[in-house]
């Protein structure tokens, strides 16, 4: 169970509805550079013959903990994001 405390009330939230309101977010904001670091990391795990022995749970592992730490990454720095041939490039940082 998650407990969430916001400024007006204390809501609880088992891990599948939590689940699906942060799937619901990701569908709902397309974001280029998400996409970008999404194909850059199955190109490496590619590469690097990693995709033959890692089970799905270790993948989608790496894929949130990668995702945590670029939300953490994207606070602490002014970061610019620049994606050739993208529609629109946007600056990262806050939402």
């Amino acid at each position: 169970m998650f407990r969430v405390q916001t400024s007006k009330e204390t809501v609880s939230l088992t891990k599948e509805q939590l689940l699906q309101t942060l799937i619901q977010k990701v569908a709902d904001v397309r974001k280029p550079d998400h996409e970008v670091l999404a194909k850059t990391i199955a190109d490496y795990l590619e590469v690097n013959g990693a995709l033959k022995s890692t089970t799905v749970l270790q993948l989608l592992t790496l894929a949130f903990s990668a995702g945590y730490f670029y939300r953490v990454f994207l606070d602490k720095n002014v970061v610019t994001v620049e994606i050739p041939n993208a529609s629109a490039s946007s600056s990262e940082g806050s939402d």
